[in-house]
């Protein structure tokens, strides 16, 4: 049996040149994956196929921290989702979430949420408006806009209340209680109770964050 022994200054240079390799074949791989879709963009059949391919190539570029041409991606894929007609925008729109979600940008996340929701209020949806609205104001809790985050579900509590449907309501106060979950525990937790008492269905989404976020604010 043969044991090598390799001293410190061995095994340091293998670890530095185990980090260079991975690192240039992450590199390597995510520009091999840029050249791809920049050769499909030319032949795209029609604008949906071609803002699927510019967000996609949108994301890859901000992997490869390439501002520039992650900022470009967006704008030409804005620019051909603006043109099109309200339902094909929410397609976009949708499209958009997706990306922002998996590189975590939450600033753009409550905007496209904000765009997405006035298309509603156009085509007289209050109810998927509303909802939007409830979730543009999320995202502004997380990047810490609370004054303008509360000022839109305020304004969804009154029509939840003109509605006196139980799960506008139920919903509204459970965003009532994210977005004063930091500056007012108390405050929160009554408003996650009063979600709560709303919606006594254990299937509901809103139940178990309910009953999660009180635990946070008796910790807190």
């Amino acid at each position: 049996m043969i044991i090598f022994t390799l001293n410190r200054k061995t095994v340091i240079r293998f670890f530095i040149i185990s980090i260079i390799t991975f690192f240039s074949t992450c590199v390597l791989n995510s520009q091999s994956r840029i050249d791809s879709l920049l050769s499909l963009l030319p032949d795209a059949k029609n604008d949906s196929a071609k803002v699927h391919l510019l967000i996609e190539l949108s994301y890859e570029y901000h992997m490869n921290a390439n501002k520039l041409f992650f900022k470009e991606s967006l704008k030409k894929a804005d620019s051909i989702t603006r043109k099109k007609d309200i339902y094909s925008r929410l397609e976009f729109y949708e499209l958009f979430t997706v990306l922002y979600t998996r590189l975590e940008l939450f600033d753009s996340l409550s905007a496209i949420y904000g765009r997405s929701a006035e298309i509603y209020a156009a085509k007289f949806d209050s109810i998927n408006y509303f909802r939007r609205k409830n979730t543009e104001a999320y995202y502004l809790t997380v990047i810490g806009n609370y004054n303008k985050a509360n000022s839109i579900l305020y304004k969804n509590l009154r029509f939840a209340e003109r509605k006196g449907d139980s799960n506008l309501l139920s919903e509204v106060y459970v965003h009532l209680g994210f977005g004063t979950r930091y500056s007012d525990s108390d405050k929160a937790k009554e408003f996650f109770e009063i979600s709560l008492s709303y919606n006594n269905d254990s299937l509901n989404k809103y139940y178990n964050v309910c009953l999660n976020e009180i635990g946070n604010m008796y910790t807190y």
